[in-house]
């Protein structure tokens, strides 16, 4: 699916039409899990339900856990970002705080 651009280049989320490419992810707390991202997607958009804070990083294949103490080394997750730009990232890796349904809808 094409996702639209404003004057500047940025994706325009608010007007975004559903993606043909949506993957469901049944998180349990604490437990990392790695997305691949599809061919041609330059977008996400990701969802969850309530109840527990998502970390995510781009490009992620192994090794995620929920921090127990301070990063502050510039090798963090943002937490519960809603869209990002894939910038030729390949994988994503997700891990929640609690049990939570994630969804990732890409878009090109």
């Amino acid at each position: 699916m094409t996702q639209g651009v404003d004057g500047m280049g940025q994706p325009l989320f608010e007007t975004a039409q559903q993606s043909d490419t949506i993957n469901n992810y049944v998180m349990t707390a604490n437990t990392a899990q790695y997305a691949t991202v599809p061919t041609g997607a330059n977008f996400v958009k990701i969802g969850r339900t309530a109840g527990a804070d998502l970390l995510v990083l781009l490009n992620a294949t192994s090794g995620m856990t929920v921090p127990s103490s301070n990063v502050t080394n510039g090798s963090g997750y943002e937490v519960n970002p809603l869209n990002l730009s894939l910038n030729g990232a390949t994988s994503i890796g997700i891990i929640a705080t609690g049990a939570c349904l994630v969804s990732l809808s890409f878009f090109s």
